[in-house]
Parts: C-alpha cells; structure tokens; sequence
C-alpha cells in the first residue's frame, strides 16, 4: 500500500504540470480536445480520490461511511477513465473524425448506474485494506477488457490510415498494462493502475495536433499554391492590358485617317472598322474580365471529373507532328490553371481541337499559338482559352455573320458535333449551349485570333476542410470579419482604411452579388455593411436574399446618405440591424464595430 501510495503522489505532480500546460495553451475547440480535457481532469481527480482513500486508512479511518465512498468512487474513476479512453480511440480511428458523443454520454450513464448499484468488498490484510473485490470491481474488470479489446481492433484495422503516433498511448496501456496486471495479480495489495493510466494520459498529450503547427503547415501550403499562381496571373492581367492598349490604337488609326478624308465611302468603311473594334473591346470586358459576372447558378453542368492540363498535353502530342515545319506551334498553360475541373470536358476538348484544325487549314507558315489561362472566383473556373494564327484571316462580313449567330443546335449540327472538326458556326452554337462565349478577332492575309470563355466549377486541390481550421483559428485568437459592399471605390477605401485602424479584418467588394455567393459557399462574417446608394442591385435586394437562407443570421447594416437619415426606420422595419451616417463614416463605423463585434 505504501508503494501505491508514493507512485500516486508522483503521478499527481506531474499530472498537475501537464493541466497547467494544456489549458494555459490556446487550442482549437476540437473533439479530440474536448475528449483529452474531460480525460485529464479525470485522471486527476481519480488521483485525487486514490489518496485520500489511502490516507483515510493510514489514519485508521478505513472502514467508515467516508472510506467506503471513496473506494466506490476509485471504482467510478476506473470506469471513467476507461470509457473516455475508448471514445478517443474511436474518434481518431473514425475516416471522417465525427461523433455522436451525446449517445455516448447517454451509455456512460446507463454503465455507471449498473456498477454503483453492485456490491463492493473490502480485502483486509495486517489491520489495513489490502484491496477490493466484489461484483462492482468485476464489471469494471469485465467491461474494461471489452473496451480494450475494440480499441485494438480498432487500431488493427485502421492503422495504415491514422499516424503511428496516435496510437501510442493505446499500444503503450496494453504492453505495460500487461506487465501490471500481471504484478497486481501477484501482489493484490500494490496498486498501478492510476499511476499507468497517468502515464498513458501524459503521452497522449504529446501525441495531439499542435493546431498552431498545424495551421502553420496549412498557412504555408496555401502560401505556396497563391505564389505559384501569382506570376501567370500577372502575365494574363499584361496580356489583356495589352490587347486594350491595341483596341485603343486601332480606334486612334482608324478615326485619324477619317479625318483626312471626305468620302462618303471611306466614312462608312470606317464606322463599320470602328463599330467592330469597339465592339471586340467591349466583348474582351464583358466576356472575359467582368469577374463580378461569374455565377455557379449559370454554369451548364455535366457530371464529369477531368484534368484540363491532360487535354493540352494530349494536344501537344497530337499535333505536334502533323504541323509543317515552317509553322511555329506554341501552347502556353498558365500556372494557375486548375488541375481539377467538373464540367464538360469532352465538348471542351472537341472546340479546341477543331479550333486547331481550322488554324492548320488556313495557315501556310508563320505560326499557330494556343494559350491557356483562368480567372479562379470561389468555386467557379472561368477557362479563357485562344488560338491564334498568322494564316488567311476571315472577311469582317463573315466573322459578324459567326459572332451573331443565335440559334439553337439542330440535327444536322448534332450529327456533325461527333467529330473532332466543327466549323465555326457549330463551335459558337455548342458553346452557347454550355454556357460559353467565343470571340474572334481577324484580318485578313494577316491572322486570326479566336478566344473562347467558359464557366466550370472549380475543384480545390488545398485540403478542403482548410476553411474550416482557419475559421476555427480566427475563433481563438477573437480575429473579427467585416464584409463591406459598395461601389464607391473611393468611399470603399476610406471604409477599409477605417476598418484597418480599429484592427478589423475586412473584406471589400463592389458587387452585391459577390456578397450573396461568399455567403453561399460558407464564408462566415461578423458583420456585413452595405451602401444603400449602388446602382446594379441596391441594399435591400440583397438583405431579401441573404433572409431567404433560415440560417443567416449575421447583422446587416446599411449607410444612407444625409438626406434619407429620416426614413432610416423603415429600413429598420425592413430587417437591416442598423444604419449608418455617411455624413460621418469615421464615428459611425466606430460605433458600429463597438456595438457588434466587442
């Protein structure tokens, strides 16, 4: 009993140390630390219970009311212990972490009034309690054994899936566990167990997550994926800044030669040429760059996986052989092309094969480039592909003949969308049907350039639960979001700036709709404002649409101008949480970050 007695008083030592260390820790509100709290807590107050209990019998006090309660309760803390222990094991053994830890509770409860309600006996050797036995300590004995035993089958079956680590303590309890049954089974009155399941407490600490570590590795991942990105980004941004600058000369030209002249023919030449320009200038914007465009709701979905750099590879080898010798090919893939996309590949792939082909059939020598890149916008994919070639052009005529075709694909367009060699009609028709654009810019004798536009759903190739851990940590660490909304931009950057003075982490955006996707996709904010003055959808159509999810519960506040401060009721009545003067945006947005978010 004195042997027990010192391993306890040494146990509880350092098990006080690894209580003060843990929850003087920030930590994420996980299950696995939820579990490990309630275990350590446990351990200790068993500890706890093990030491009065053998202080009561040193001080002759065995055998009272007081006594016996505490060896019951021992007997409680074993079967505590060992039941928290299976629940652990059993969450990092489960593929998906989850558990139901309620109905868990609920068997505990049925276990723990089973074994208060059986009899224990006390062993007395020498004057002093040697051990307890009894049908209480049986079930406890019984039960531990099968709880033991599913936490090595447990292990057994997924092992090759959960770190070695994680187990550590399992495998550490039943290799040592072995040899203290065995000392106890020879010596009944020195006990071990508290002090083996201490250390098996201790070591499960060190086999947990760091979640600052963690986050950290996750943080850097990201970090990478954003820097791998950047530098096609920034060629794209360079490359279409380039073509505008181009839009814009050719304007200039086309206006200056107007202007030398008073034929009636070369005017109308040149509003024709000057209609077209303009019109692949605005098409280039609206088409390609208005991001703020993008929606999942409009995208044509197929229920296919594809790998859209495997369709360029197989491009490359198909027909880098059959390409004359005098033709330069060129593909260039941006980096930030996703390797995952769902959608229609196959179709996808059919428009830029053809696309090939057409370029290879009407260019002699000079070259034939094909470029790849994408604009990334929460879950959607925007794919702006372009073939461009040094060959015969296509009359002006003809390619506004193309560009405004409308109607739908018939039978004749079905049977030829078969093959891999669709004419331009068929190729503007499928991609209507997909939800894609094309734009065609030519001149002929000198080359064309086709670019086509198409809206897949984005798949993250980052852990996908990334937004869920980083989320979590800004939980912990009181980090506060502010969405704001207006299309101001100079009165959105007074608004960050503000925001950026009172430590508000904020995001800004000058579309409405952008607000109702960021919400859709999970995207959690503290608070989000919005400028009632924005002209393609206004503040209140965008509060009815957030109130339509049930579960949107995030005050929406919104900033009038002077004039309307009097009718600032009415949008109260109409659900928004509160209003602010624009007249005064440096108190105002204080006092709102005041009011709800400290």
């Amino acid at each position: 009993m004195n042997a027990s007695f010192c391993f306890a008083i040494c146990s509880i030592f350092y098990m006080l140390l690894i209580i003060i260390i843990f929850f003087s820790k920030e930590k994420l509100k996980n299950i696995e630390n939820k579990i490990y709290s309630v275990l350590i807590i446990t351990t200790f107050v068993g500890l706890i219970f093990e030491i009065t209990s053998t202080v009561l019998e040193l001080t002759g006090n065995d055998g009272t009311y007081i006594h016996s309660l505490f060896l019951k309760l021992i007997m409680v803390y074993y079967l505590t212990w060992i039941y928290i222990f299976f629940i652990y094991t059993y969450y990092i053994s489960s593929k998906k972490n989850k558990i139901n830890l309620k109905k868990y509770i609920l068997v505990y409860i049925i276990l723990f009034v089973i074994m208060i309600s059986l009899p224990l006996y006390v062993k007395n050797q020498n004057g002093l309690v040697a051990y307890t036995y009894g049908p209480s300590v049986n079930f406890v004995y019984i039960l531990s054994g099968i709880l033991l035993t599913i936490c090595i089958i447990l292990m057994l079956k997924n092992f090759k899936q959960i770190k070695m680590k994680k187990y550590l303590p399992l495998l550490s309890f039943i290799v040592i566990g072995s040899g203290v049954s065995i000392i106890q089974f020879l010596f009944p009155d020195i006990l071990l167990m508290s002090s083996l399941q201490t250390l098996v407490t201790v070591l499960m600490y060190f086999t947990i997550e760091n979640p600052d570590l963690r986050m950290i590795e996750e943080l850097n991942k990201n970090k990478m994926i954003i820097e791998k990105t950047s530098q096609g980004t920034s060629n794209f941004i360079f490359n279409l800044t380039t073509e505008i600058k181009k839009y814009i000369n050719d304007v200039i030209k086309v206006c200056s030669r107007a202007l030398q002249t008073n034929d009636k023919q070369v005017y109308q030449n040149t509003l024709q040429k000057l209609y077209s320009t303009v019109k692949e200038a605005e098409n280039k914007i609206n088409n390609v760059m208005d991001v703020s465009a993008i929606d999942i709701k409009n995208i044509k979905i197929t229920n296919s996986l594809y790998d859209i750099n495997k369709i360029f590879e197989e491009l490359q080898l198909q027909y880098k052989s059959k390409i004359a010798e005098d033709i330069d090919f060129i593909v260039n893939i941006s980096p930030n092309l996703p390797s995952r996309i769902y959608g229609d590949g196959i179709r996808l792939k059919q428009i830029l094969f053809s696309l090939i082909n057409n370029a290879i059939k009407y260019t002699d020598h000079g070259f034939i480039i094909v470029e790849a890149n994408a604009i990334i916008k929460y879950d959607v994919c925007r794919l702006i592909i372009s073939v461009e070639d040094s060959g015969k052009g296509i009359d002006l005529e003809k390619v506004n003949d193309i560009l405004s075709v409308n109607e739908e694909i018939n039978e004749v367009d079905i049977e030829q969308t078969n093959n891999l060699d669709l004419n331009l009609n068929s190729i503007k028709k499928l991609l209507k049907m997909l939800g894609g654009k094309l734009l065609i810019s030519s001149t002929e004798n000198k080359g064309t350039k086709i670019i086509v536009t198409l809206d897949q759903k984005f798949v993250s190739d980052v852990d996908s639960d990334l937004e869920r851990r980083l989320s979590n940590y800004n939980r912990i660490l009181g980090v506060r979001k502010v969405l704001i909304v207006d299309d101001d931009l100079k009165e959105l950057t007074t608004l960050e700036n503000y925001c950026n003075e009172l430590n508000i982490d904020n995001i800004c955006t000058m579309y409405g709709n952008d607000v109702l996707e960021r919400t859709r996709i999970g995207q959690k904010f503290n608070l989000i404002i919005i400028d009632d003055a924005m002209n393609k959808m206004n503040a209140l159509d965008i509060l009815k649409a957030l109130k339509a999810n049930e579960n949107f519960k995030t005050p929406v506040v919104i900033m009038l101008e002077e004039k309307k401060l009097s009718i600032s009721k009415h949008y109260l009545a109409d659900g928004f949480s509160d209003f602010i003067d624009k007249s005064r945006l440096d108190v105002e947005i204080k006092r709102i970050i005041d009011k709800y978010l400290n």
